[in-house]
C-alpha cells in the first residue's frame, strides 16, 4: 500500500524500541542510506518528535485534532496543515 507513495517504510513489526525511542528513525534513516542532517520529519506528536529529535533530526509539527494540546516546542517548526509541508519543500 504505502510502497507506492514511499520509497521506504519503517513499522513497530521492525524495530525492537518503539517511540519515543529514536530506533523507528534511525532503521528509517539506514534504510533510506542517508545522513540525520539531510533528511526532515513531519510529527502529530510530542512523542513522535522526541523520538526525530533524539535520532538527530530536524522535525515539522502538524498537530491534529487529537495532539493539538501537546507540547510541540521540540519541533523545529509548527504548521497548521500538510499543505504547508508541500509548500515548504517546494
Amino acid at each position: 500500500m504505502f510502497e507506492d507513495i514511499f520509497s521506504v517504510t519503517v513499522s513497530a513489526d521492525n524495530v525492537k524500541q518503539r517511540k519515543p525511542h529514536p530506533e523507528p528513525y534511525l532503521k528509517a534513516v539506514e534504510k533510506l542510506n542517508q545522513t540525520p542532517d539531510t533528511l526532515w520529519v513531519v510529527e502529530d506528536t510530542a512523542v513522535g518528535i522526541a523520538a526525530a529529535k533524539a535520532a538527530g533530526l530536524r522535525c515539522v509539527a502538524v498537530p491534529n485534532g487529537y495532539t493539538r494540546n501537546q507540547d510541540f516546542s521540540q519541533a523545529d517548526q509548527v504548521l497548521t496543515s500538510l499543505k504547508e509541508v508541500i509548500d515548504l519543500a517546494v
